[in-house]
């Protein structure tokens, strides 16, 4: 860290967004204000939610990959979720995947609202009943006891991620989800297994193995 941002205190106001002849405007606290084009404020916006995550999870000076988009763009990662999941750890990966063109949908056991470990909810827009491995280009298996217990006795969940496997897709499994692996009997070549506490180094590692950046070998972080 160095010494400008040591010295820097928080502000509790939050900036105003405006539009002016297709140029974003972002007015800040003590006059501060910036003219951005809607590019450069859709990844900014990306940037601050990814640091929203990273603040709320306790990290100082983490940071994660960003891209162009450049063969990484309408790719779509399946998050693997059921009540109880690390709710931050999926907003968090959501958010690094969307500052690299990538969504990712939160597939769970039935569709709709459920709530996460951190008091929050998230909303699967994908069902087990639905999901096909064709549907993703990776997977990711989140963290939560709960959760995973949950998805241990399903067997749609143990389908879901064989038949990923079977299509050879791109898995991280952080936390104990990486039981759900052993469950459904593979750990597919490729696979990235990471500590719930290390959770930007995960989805970094993730996301260059999905754009192809870095070949990994089956095994833990």
């Amino acid at each position: 860290m160095n010494q400008r941002r040591a010295i820097l205190k928080p502000c509790e106001a939050p900036g105003t967004a405006s539009v002016e002849e297709g140029v974003i405007l972002l007015d800040g606290p003590d006059g501060v204000a910036v003219a951005m084009t809607p590019q450069a404020a859709e990844l900014t916006a990306s940037s601050l939610l990814e640091a929203v995550a990273l603040a709320r999870q306790g990290s100082t000076d983490a940071t994660l990959p960003h891209s162009d988009g450049a063969g990484l763009a309408g790719q779509e990662v399946a998050i693997l979720v059921a009540p109880g999941v690390d709710g931050d750890f999926v907003l968090l990966a959501q958010a690094a995947l969307q500052a690299c063109g990538v969504a990712g949908r939160i597939v769970a056991p039935s569709l709709g609202a459920l709530a996460t470990v951190n008091g929050g909810t998230l909303t699967a827009a994908v069902s087990l009943d639905t999901a096909r491995g064709l549907q993703f280009d990776a997977i990711i298996l989140a963290a939560g006891q709960e959760a995973v217990a949950a998805l241990s006795g399903d067997l749609r969940t143990l389908d879901f991620i064989r038949d990923q496997v079977r299509h050879g897709k791109t898995f991280l499994a952080i936390g104990e989800a990486r039981r759900l692996l052993t469950l459904a009997g593979s750990l597919p070549e490729g696979a990235i297994v990471a500590d719930a506490n290390e959770p930007t180094r995960a989805i970094a590692a993730f996301i260059r193995a999905l754009g192809g950046q870095t070949r990994h070998e089956a095994g833990s972080l």
